[in-house]
């Protein structure tokens, strides 16, 4: 199952990395932007809002996998320059 996240001026509300939730021990998450953003992770809805200056840059078009556990479950995310859309997978059955 795949989610689409609209990329904005404004960083996203705090969400599921995974809409039905992380399973127990975590799994292989794939990323892909169709814009330059920067994404922040954490383990609570309270997490702060995603910047340049506290979160990991996605370059648009690059596909990136990370393990994804009960500690990184929430994330944010803000454009760079452009606004566009972040896809979110599941990559992995662990």
């Amino acid at each position: 199952m795949e989610t689409v996240v609209a990329v904005g001026v404004a960083s996203t509300a705090a969400a599921l990395v995974l809409a039905l939730g992380m399973p127990m021990g975590g799994t292989y998450v794939s990323f892909v932007a169709d814009t330059d953003c920067y994404i922040h992770f954490g383990p609570t809805s309270g997490i702060v809002a995603a910047s340049s200056t506290n979160s990991w840059l996605f370059t648009a078009g690059q596909q990136y996998e990370y393990f994804i556990s009960e500690f990184d479950q929430y994330f944010r995310v803000i454009r760079k320059t452009a606004d566009g859309t972040l896809r979110i997978q599941r990559s992995s059955m662990q």
